[in-house]
């Protein structure tokens, strides 16, 4: 018999629990689900079975919060790298900074979908190595978060060895993507992220009103300030004289591929309100795509 990777869900609200229990037995049905409605209860539990592969906790709950439960985690040597993912609604740089100084694995923003918990559990079973005991199934002789072929496009749109793009392929990297779990890289927009003294050139894999994920050619000369701020320039999809720069801070930097050597990089801006709002032009623009 496989072995049944551990999962603990903390989490006051009944609602939450259900859902994520709901999706674990659905995607991941080789799995035992532990669950606790505070922070205290679920360190009782952590002491008392002394071995967890994954926990995902909410960030304000009774008693005791989500931040102790990580600081309580990573003071324990059986729990300081168990992959932690943060539940919440808090999206603040202040708080996302916090949690990360703390030691966070992840993060998921409520409300999520089911397939947005996938993605998150699917990391986090693959950076404890239980991938494959989770689903119950063999492993897959691929091991990469992006796809040959989904490589290839990459390395010709950032100008690599393998350019073989025509025009007719270049014009159709400029329609965009919004809300897509895999997009095709060969669909996305082209756009560009100023930081300080440094400028990514970057293709757009999914933007919302809060948010904008990047995709970028990994150079190992750019150390990018993991939440430093900056923009990137929009323009409406059928009238590319209008255009707009988007204020944002990078919440999250990871690589694209799930492997040591990725050669590409994934970059989430979380968009900031200034005095001259985005939401009306983003508005436009996802309504234009």
């Amino acid at each position: 018999m496989s072995y049944k990777p551990q999962v603990l869900i903390i989490d006051d609200a009944t609602f939450t629990r259900d859902l994520i229990k709901k999706t674990i037995r659905s995607d991941f049905s080789n799995c035992e689900i532990h669950e606790a409605n505070d922070g205290k209860k679920a360190v009782s539990i952590l002491k008392k079975l002394k071995k967890m592969d994954i926990i995902l906790c909410d960030w304000e709950m009774p008693e005791m919060g989500g931040d102790e439960v990580l600081v309580w985690c990573r003071e324990q040597p059986t729990f300081e790298k168990t992959p932690f993912v943060m539940v919440t609604s808090r999206d603040d740089k202040e708080d996302i900074t916090a949690a990360v100084n703390l030691g966070v694995t992840d993060f998921l923003t409520k409300p999520f979908k089911s397939d947005q918990l996938v993605q998150k559990l699917t990391k986090a079973f693959k950076r404890c190595d239980k991938l494959t005991d989770a689903k119950g199934k063999k492993k897959s002789s691929v091991n990469s978060g992006l796809a040959a072929d989904t490589t290839d496009i990459l390395t010709t749109a950032f100008g690599g060895s393998h350019s073989t793009k025509t025009a007719s392929s270049a014009k159709s990297a400029q329609k965009p993507v919004q809300k897509v779990a895999q997009p095709t890289p060969k669909d996305m927009e082209r756009t560009s992220l100023q930081m300080a003294d440094i400028k990514l050139d970057c293709l757009i894999e999914a933007i919302n009103l809060k948010s904008i994920v990047l995709l970028s050619k990994r150079n190992d000369e750019i150390h990018t300030p993991l939440f430093g701020s900056g923009f990137i320039e929009l323009a409406l999809p059928n009238n590319s004289e209008v255009t707009e720069k988007i204020n944002g801070y990078v919440s999250k930097l990871e690589a694209a591929e799930d492997k040591i050597d990725s050669k590409f990089i994934r970059i989430v801006i979380s968009i900031i309100k200034t005095d001259q709002d985005h939401t009306a032009f983003l508005q436009k623009y996802l309504k234009a795509k």
